[in-house]
């Protein structure tokens, strides 16, 4: 091996369905924010075509999540990632990402009156970070689902 080669990562071949299905689900989160935003802020009437449109927009746009859930675990089950870097690297930085916001929403957006009111608030998070709890239970089972597919893939 040469010099050239030794400090380069083996490269995995580029699936572009995947691509095309990232850009389909970043579509449908946007969606999904733009008209919650009206969904909930404007305080429609549910009786008016305005909200039946948002919530069209809600429904058809509630499938983004999923499919970012189906690529982690397409991505997941096809590496030779060891358990040792999923929980050390993978779900490490879930939890410094969910710290960091966490911290920023408690402190900017929530009043405390006592410190068990800051505690409170901080470990729920924001409503729109249960993503990160949900991914980190994915990350966490993902070395058993693996076991499952390997035997699966062997009968």
């Amino acid at each position: 091996m040469s010099l050239e080669n030794q400090g380069q990562k083996k490269e995995r071949k580029r699936e572009i369905y995947l691509d095309i299905l990232r850009i389909v689900a970043i579509f449908l989160i946007i969606i999904i924010h733009v008209s919650a935003q009206n969904w909930y802020v404007k305080q429609t009437n549910i009786f008016s075509f305005e909200w039946n449109i948002f919530n069209i927009y809600m429904s058809l746009s509630q499938s983004g999540t999923a499919i970012f859930v189906m690529i982690s675990g397409a991505l997941f089950l096809s590496s030779n990632y060891s358990i040792e870097k999923i929980y050390k690297v993978k779900i490490l930085r879930i939890i410094i990402a969910f710290i960091f916001w966490a911290l920023i929403y408690t402190l900017l957006f929530h009043k405390h009156s006592t410190l068990k009111d800051f505690i409170v608030n901080f470990s729920k998070g924001e409503y729109h970070l249960w993503f990160l709890y949900m991914i980190m239970g994915l990350y966490i089972l993902v070395p058993f689902f693996k076991k499952i597919v390997e035997n699966e893939f062997l009968m």
